[in-house]
C-alpha cells in the first residue's frame, strides 16, 4: 500500500513539472504571461530565478534568447 501510495505522489510530481515546462515554453508567446497578460503586439519576458514577469516588444528580452 506504501508503494502505491509513493508511486501515485511521483506520478503527481512528475506530471506537475510536465505541465510547468510546457507552460513556460508557451509563455513567449502573446497572451498570458504568468499573473499578468500582454497584448497580441508584446511578448513576455520571464527572468530567471527569482521569476519575474513582464510584457516588452518583441525581441528586446534578454532572457528570450
Amino acid at each position: 500500500m506504501k508503494k502505491l501510495l509513493l508511486a501515485v505522489l511521483v506520478g503527481a510530481a512528475l506530471g506537475f513539472a510536465a505541465s510547468a515546462g510546457t507552460s513556460k515554453s508557451d509563455s513567449s508567446a502573446a497572451g498570458n504571461c504568468g499573473p499578468i497578460t500582454c497584448s497580441p503586439k508584446q511578448e513576455c519576458c520571464v527572468s530567471p530565478h527569482p521569476f519575474t514577469y513582464r510584457c516588452v516588444t518583441p525581441g528586446h528580452c534578454p532572457y528570450n534568447n
